[in-house]
């Protein structure tokens, strides 16, 4: 019983741990974004 409850936990903090490697990368992805725009909009 408990090994199963510990199975669920582990695989809850996997799925965890993939979204907020997501998280960070669409993140990332924004900042780039918007630092492009800003560059092009100074350097125009």
């Amino acid at each position: 019983m408990l090994a199963k409850y510990d199975d669920k936990i582990n695989e809850m903090g996997k799925k965890l741990k993939k979204m907020m490697a997501h998280r960070k990368q669409m993140a990332r992805d924004f900042n780039t974004t918007i630092n492009q725009f800003i560059l092009k909009w100074i350097s125009n």
